[in-house]
């Protein structure tokens, strides 16, 4: 178990420093997208792996999922 949470945690590390690359193109509809799709994805990633959503009922783990997409294509749709 330790290291799928070191995996994870890896993970994370990466998605961050990419996200941060791409903030310096913040002047770019796709990367300001791009960014806010990684975004979602570590939201997921934390909780899943670390907010034991993994666990969870099938109904918050659909929910979860859904939310965090739905904000991030909402908030894409704004930017549009």
């Amino acid at each position: 178990m330790e290291k799928r949470l070191r995996i994870t945690w890896f993970v994370l590390m990466i998605l961050t420093l990419l996200s941060g690359i791409l903030a310096l193109f913040a002047g770019y509809k796709p990367a300001v997208y791009a960014v806010l799709l990684l975004a979602a994805i570590k939201f997921n990633l934390v909780a899943f792996e670390f907010m034991g959503v993994r666990y969870a009922h099938p109904f918050w783990k659909w929910f979860i999922r859904l939310f965090s997409f739905t904000f991030v294509g909402i908030y894409m749709l704004l930017l549009s």
